[in-house]
């Protein structure tokens, strides 16, 4: 019978079982997505970001142009409001085992008190 392959990853405290994540997008933006993310083997997954508080341009996928700032943009996919993802990593940490789940969040706010209380609300989630 062939032997086992460690190719764990260690990044700070955290151990990976290898060195899989599936980036932030929206391959994970669901439980279930999530949940097949460890079912098929990876370590880890970004989620999709979250800004809090909720962006100045969240828009439905299209072409935009901008008038007052004279930009040309393209929106893919609207941003997760902190509430949809918290319970997002929430009910995905109830029903998978090992994958980890790395929060992608932004602190938009004029203060800087923002960025660890919003880190903290994730931790507290299962983050």
């Amino acid at each position: 019978m062939p032997q086992a392959v460690d190719i764990s990853v260690k990044l700070g405290d955290l151990t990976l079982r290898n060195p899989f994540i599936v980036g932030s997008g929206p391959t994970v933006k669901t439980v279930d997505q999530i949940r097949e993310a460890e079912d098929n083997g990876w370590a880890g997954v970004s989620i999709k970001l979250a800004i809090d508080p909720v962006p100045y341009i969240t828009r439905p996928p299209r072409y935009r142009w901008l008038k007052k700032q004279k930009l040309h943009i393209f929106t893919a996919e609207s941003r997760l409001t902190p509430d949809v993802s918290l319970k997002l990593i929430e009910e995905a940490r109830r029903v998978t085992k090992d994958i980890l789940i790395f929060p992608n969040i932004t602190y938009d706010g004029k203060d800087r008190e923002g960025w660890p209380l919003l880190a903290k609300r994730y931790e507290d989630a299962g983050a």
